[in-house]
């Protein structure tokens, strides 16, 4: 919806539910759910996480995902921002920023480029 999309987005990623469905048609642990984020965290019970990997490459997605869980990240729980430290993501880091800010917590910024959280 908003956000840095990267030059080599379609080399490295599926562009459509279709392709990502081929993609991981071999794991059969893995649904696809399509719809936008938060709508599709609904979908499923997300109560109690440990740990959260945070890698969708668009501030907006990123933020709205980790406002809605946050509440659900259990005393000690990980996040992980994947791109919180890159030049490329700035608008994602300053959004993760504004959002520690609101529910009070901090990120530290690892030299791998990510982002971390615990809770």
């Amino acid at each position: 919806i908003s956000g840095m999309i990267l030059p080599d987005l379609d080399r490295n990623y599926s562009i459509d539910a279709e392709s990502t469905i081929e993609r991981f048609s071999s794991f059969k642990e893995v649904s696809v759910i399509t719809g936008t984020v938060p709508e599709v965290l609904t979908t499923f019970d997300t109560t109690e996480i440990s740990f959260l990997h945070i890698d969708l490459n668009t501030a907006q997605a990123e933020v709205a995902g980790l406002k809605l869980l946050y509440k659900n990240l259990k005393s000690g729980a990980i996040v992980l921002l994947d791109d919180y430290g890159f030049p490329n993501f700035r608008e994602s880091r300053i959004a993760h920023d504004e959002l520690a800010v609101e529910l009070g917590y901090e990120i530290l910024s690892l030299p791998t480029g990510q982002g971390l959280i615990i809770k």
